[in-house]
């Protein structure tokens, strides 16, 4: 009896099964009722801005890997900031707020310009439980001579984690660290800083006072419109005052700086007022000096 051999088809492929790769993002997130003190805030002080700000930027760190977001990336700033149709500096007065009720994180924000919600990883905790990839964790934060940098390090798989620097050397690095920001700041910036309407957001500040500085402006004429800027904004609202780096970036100082004829009028004004307070004194017109 002949034997029968089953040969295999040409044209059958062997199936492989590829695994999926590991995913440290989310396809949604509960969005409860009830809004809470962080909605009322941002509702209150932005209106239906704050509100849509607030979660287009959960939607963005629910799609982003990690679910932390690098603001310094200008790429991606710029798509948070279409995606929420504002502005950078209404942006940032959102998120500066976001930061006073502990919605986002103060040090990550801060120290390294990240944006990182523990309340939003909580909340999308089930997700993860059937997955082989692990629930984000928040980065910790290391000073380096370049600054502060997560240890905790996405590359590769995604899975692993690099310890940048060694955690000894931590207090050294960040010695050194502050060392070096003392010295490549000018005395100046501090002057203009106590002068400044508002203070917040002093390492965006810094970053383009050293650009000017670099670019030789002149310092002394940017100082003196802080100070006439602190004047205009005399009785405004907070949230309404710019911030020190907008304030600095694209020469917009100088939409503050006083012509010598803006100054000669108000000087004009300043010695007929101190006239008439002379004359109403019962002194004599003709012996009135002013001295401003």
């Amino acid at each position: 009896m002949r034997q029968r051999h089953l040969c295999r088809p040409n044209n059958l492929k062997r199936v492989v099964t590829v695994a999926r790769p590991s995913k440290g993002t989310v396809d949604y997130f509960p969005h409860f009722i009830n809004g809470g003190k962080t909605l009322f805030v941002l509702e209150s002080d932005f209106g239906n801005d704050g509100y849509a700000f607030w979660f287009k930027l959960l939607e963005v760190l629910g799609g982003t890997e990690g679910m932390i977001f690098d603001w310094n990336h200008s790429s991606d700033r710029r798509f948070l900031l279409s995606k929420a149709r504002v502005d950078e500096e209404k942006a940032l007065w959102i998120i500066e707020t976001l930061v006073d009720v502990d919605a986002i994180d103060k040090e990550l924000w801060e120290k390294s310009r990240l944006i990182w919600c523990q309340n939003l990883v909580d909340n999308v905790r089930d997700a993860f439980k059937k997955r082989i990839s692990a629930l984000p964790q928040k980065p910790e934060l290391i000073v380096s001579d370049d600054g502060n940098l997560p240890i905790n390090n996405v590359s590769g798989d995604g899975n692993s984690q690099i310890e940048l620097f060694p955690v000894e050397e931590t207090g050294k690095s960040k010695r050194k660290e502050n060392k070096d920001k003392t010295n490549t700041l000018s005395p100046q910036f501090e002057e203009f800083w106590n002068v400044y309407p508002k203070r917040a957001s002093r390492v965006d500040a810094e970053k383009a006072w050293a650009a000017l500085e670099k670019a030789k402006a002149p310092i002394d004429e940017i100082i003196q419109a802080a100070r006439d800027y602190a004047e205009e904004c005399t009785g405004k609202e907070k949230q309404f005052i710019k911030y020190p780096a907008t304030f600095l970036r694209n020469d917009r100082w100088k939409d503050h700086v006083k012509s010598a004829q803006d100054c000669g009028q108000v000087q004009d004004i300043e010695r007929e007022e101190a006239f008439r307070e002379w004359v109403a004194a019962g002194n004599d017109p003709t012996e009135f000096i002013y001295n401003p």
